[in-house]
C-alpha cells in the first residue's frame, strides 16, 4: 500500500465519520453507539465499501481495520460537538421547570440559546487540546512501562462503590433531597438489575447482539415519552452575542472535562454522566 492510498483512506474515513456523527448528534434520540454497533455487524460490507473507494487497501485487513477505527473516533468526536445542538434547542422547559433543566436550557429561556452552542463548541475544542497534550504520558502511564490500568483493575468494584455513592450524594442537596436521593437509589437498583437481567440471565439470542436493540431503546423512548407528555415552553427571542474571550475558570472547566473524558475511556464501569457529575462537583451555579 502506497502512503498516498493510505492517507487517501484515513482522509475518506474522517469525512465519513464526521458527517455519521453530525446525522446522530443532530438526530434527537440517536447514540454513537448506535452507528458503532452497525457498523461492527455489517463489517464485512463496510470493508468491500472501503476497498471499493481505496483499491489499495483491499489486501490490507489490519489496515482496514484501522482505518475503521479512525472512523468510529470520528464520529464519536463530531456526535459530542453537534449533540449539544438539539440538546439546547429542543425540548425547551417552561418557566415553572427552569430551574431543573440543563446550564443550556437556562441559557436558552434568557434569549442566549447561541451562547450555549458556541460555549460547548469552546469547551470541544479546549478539551481536544488538553487531551492531545496528555494523550502520550496517560499512554505511558496507564500502559506500558508503569501499567496502572492492570494494577488498579482489582480495585474496580471500590471505584464503583464510591462513584455511585458520590452520585447519590450529588443528589441530596438542595429541596427535597430525602425525595431525590430515594428516587436515585431506585433507579440504579433498576439500572443493575437491567445489566443482570441481560447480561447474566437466559436469553435467545448471544448477549453482545442484545446490547445494540437495548441502547436504541434506552437512548430513543425517554426522549420520545418526555416530548410527548412535557407541555412545550416557549422559546423567547434569541440573542448572537460575541464570546468574551478565554478565562482562567474556562481553562480550567475545560480540564476538569478532559480528566473525566479520560476516566471514562480508561476506567471500567463510568459513565459519561456519571463523570459529569463528579467533574462538576464544586463549581459555582449562575
Amino acid at each position: 500500500m502506497t502512503p498516498v492510498g493510505f492517507v487517501s483512506g484515513f482522509l475518506i474515513q474522517t469525512i465519513l465519520g464526521l458527517l455519521a456523527g453530525a446525522l446522530t448528534g443532530l438526530s434527537p434520540g440517536l447514540h454513537v453507539n448506535n452507528v458503532a454497533a452497525l457498523v461492527l455487524a455489517t463489517q464485512a460490507a463496510w470493508t468491500s465499501f472501503v476497498a471499493a473507494l481505496v483499491p489499495d487497501l483491499a489486501s490490507e485487513p489490519e489496515t482496514m481495520g484501522l482505518l475503521l477505527s479512525c472512523f468510529l473516533l470520528a464520529t464519536a468526536g463530531s456526535h459530542a460537538v453537534f449533540d449539544f445542538i438539539p440538546a439546547v434547542f429542543l425540548g425547551a422547559p417552561t418557566e415553572d421547570t427552569a430551574l431543573a433543566t440543563l446550564p443550556g436550557h437556562r441559557l436558552l429561556l434568557v434569549g442566549q440559546g447561541a451562547k450555549a452552542v458556541a460555549l460547548a463548541a469552546r469547551g470541544a475544542l479546549l478539551g481536544t487540546a488538553f487531551a492531545v497534550v496528555a494523550l502520550v504520558p496517560l499512554r505511558f502511564l496507564l500502559a506500558d512501562p508503569v501499567r496502572l490500568a492492570d494494577q488498579f483493575r482489582p480495585w474496580t468494584p471500590a471505584f464503583l462503590v464510591l462513584v455511585l455513592a458520590a452520585v447519590l450524594a450529588s443528589e441530596s442537596r438542595g429541596r427535597k433531597r430525602v425525595r431525590r436521593l430515594v428516587r436515585a437509589v431506585w433507579v440504579q437498583a433498576l439500572a443493575a438489575g437491567l445489566g443482570i437481567a441481560v447480561l447474566r440471565g437466559p436469553s435467545l439470542v448471544d448477549p453482545d447482539a442484545v446490547l445494540f436493540p437495548l441502547f436504541s431503546g434506552l437512548f430513543g423512548i425517554p426522549s420520545l415519552l418526555l416530548g410527548l407528555r412535557a407541555r412545550p415552553g416557549s422559546i423567547p427571542y434569541q440573542r448572537v452575542e460575541p464570546l468574551r474571550a478565554v478565562s482562567r475558570e474556562d481553562m480550567r472547566s475545560a480540564l476538569r472535562g478532559t480528566i473525566a473524558g479520560a476516566s471514562v475511556s480508561w476506567l471500567p464501569g463510568l459513565s459519561g454522566g456519571a463523570a459529569a457529575t463528579l467533574a462538576s462537583v464544586g463549581t459555582r451555579r449562575n
